[in-house]
């Protein structure tokens, strides 16, 4: 009954993995206590298994892609994903931490490097895939 697990959310509503004030995805997984990890994981398999999505859960990473994954699976009719996510950047590259004056806060920058045609491959896939 959830209305915030994947397989809960209607159309008529917004998905995303982040805004400008949350950690990355990576990021937040990172600092998650045992408890909360084991947690996420288990929630992140059960939505899986709904959608009929298989995907490794191996790593940080692609617990990262199989979130993603879920958003551009749900029914929402908007799903926003910030870059950070998209390429799997960590903490370094939040954008605000909202209430601290931080000489970062609102100056991420990304390097050439890091914007790479395999990880806009795998949109590309999942923007076919879900028809978005």
């Amino acid at each position: 009954g959830n209305l915030y697990l994947p397989e809960n959310i209607g159309e008529n509503s917004v998905c995303y993995t982040g805004t400008h004030d949350n950690d990355t995805l990576l990021g937040l997984i990172r600092k998650l206590n045992d408890w909360d990890y084991n947690n996420l994981i288990n929630g992140v398999k059960n939505s899986l298994e709904i959608f009929n999505i298989k995907a490794d859960l191996s790593s940080n990473k692609y617990i990262v892609n199989a979130i993603i994954e879920l958003g551009f699976a749900t029914k929402s009719n908007l799903f926003i994903l910030p870059i950070q996510d998209v390429i799997c950047l960590d903490d370094d590259y939040r954008i605000n931490q909202p209430g601290k004056v931080l000489d970062n806060n609102w100056a991420v920058k990304f390097d050439k490097s890091q914007i790479t045609a395999k990880s806009f491959a795998k949109l590309k896939t999942l923007t076919k895939k879900y028809n978005r």
